[in-house]
Parts: structure tokens; sequence; C-alpha cells
């Protein structure tokens, strides 16, 4: 018969598995994290996965690198100016040029800039 409880790996704590996700890949069939460590770890992961609005939703920024004349758009701001960093472009001075919830209004703005001249990512076709 299989245990009604499991152990959380991040609070080292024994707990009913009714306080962990299900997992199914996992032989516990459950998530190696209880639910309140899971919401925990996910917080402080904002920056990896996505800066979001206070609904949760994500926030797609628009900016401006002013040294490479660049316009990016992305989920995780800090993120991708630190992969800017280790590819070697100039991040200092980095401005916001929009925030939106619509990845679609995003795109279209980044799209814009790269029309008026902005360097940046594109699509070789």
């Amino acid at each position: 018969m299989p245990s009604a409880t499991a152990k959380c790996y991040k609070c080292k704590r024994i707990k009913k598995k009714s306080l962990f996700h299900k997992d199914r890949s996992r032989a516990s069939g459950v998530a190696s994290y209880c639910k309140v460590c899971k919401k925990k770890t996910d917080a402080s992961r904002t920056g990896k996965y996505g800066n979001r609005d206070t609904d949760g939703s994500f926030i797609y920024t628009v900016y401006y690198l002013p040294e490479e004349h660049y316009v990016g758009m992305t989920k995780d701001i800090d993120g991708r100016i630190r992969d800017h960093n280790k590819k070697g472009k100039i991040t200092d001075g980095y401005e916001i040029v929009g925030r939106f919830k619509d990845p679609k209004m995003a795109h279209l703005m980044e799209t814009r800039l790269h029309l008026m001249g902005y360097n940046g990512f594109h699509y070789v076709g």
C-alpha cells in the first residue's frame, strides 16, 4: 500500500501528499517540493522565469540599449540584460521603452522600432 505522506526536499518535512502537486513521473506520485515551498521558490525566481504583474500574468518588456542602438523584447528583463552582458554588449544605461501584458503589442512596438533603424533580433529567411 502506498504511503500517504512524502518528504519535501526543500523544507525537509514529512507532509501529507495532498500538500504536494501531483507528479506522475516520480515514484511517490507527487512533486519533490511541497506546495508552500514551491510557491516560495517560484516567487524567488521571478527574474529567471519572467516578470509578472500582480494578477500573475507575464509582463513583456521592450527595452533599449543606447550604446548598441539595440531594441529588444523579453519576459525577463534582468536575465536578458545578463545575457547581453555575457555576449559583450554594452548594457549600461539601458532604458525600458514599454511594458505590455499582450505579447503582440510588445512585438509590434519592437518591430516598429526596428523598422525605424534600431538594431535588434531579426529572422533570417
